[in-house]
């Protein structure tokens, strides 16, 4: 039975896969996925760019010294930059953290990119 399910999960955990089931499509879409699919736009189109550093600093998912490098750029787009590196090398979880907090703090850009709000 534990492996059935480990199975199943396997399988919904692939990124931007459809999934045929009895018939129907089900889409489904992990945050990292949505991230990186929408790497330019994101760069180009944040503005909240330190309250979402700050997000994830506060759950200790940003060190010091990359907080401190996003902050000394002078443009959102570069502090984008340097918050994609953070994001890239903190894996899944830290991209899932990042996705909320798109989430909440810029609703119409998450949405227009796709995001399920």
């Amino acid at each position: 039975m534990g492996t059935v399910i480990a199975n199943c999960i396997n399988s919904f955990i692939m990124q931007d896969k459809g999934l045929e089931a009895a018939g129907l499509t089900v889409y489904f879409q992990t945050a990292a996925a949505f991230l990186d699919k929408n790497y330019a736009a994101l760069v180009e189109r944040v503005q909240s760019v330190m309250a979402l550093a700050d997000v994830l600093k506060s759950k200790n998912m940003l060190h010091e010294e990359k907080y401190s490098e996003i902050k000394a750029e002078t443009t959102n787009h570069n502090k984008m930059r340097k918050l994609f590196e953070a994001l890239n090398s903190g894996g899944n979880v830290v991209k899932e953290a990042f996705y909320n907090a798109l989430r909440e703090y810029e609703p119409y850009l998450f949405r227009d990119l796709g995001g399920d709000i």
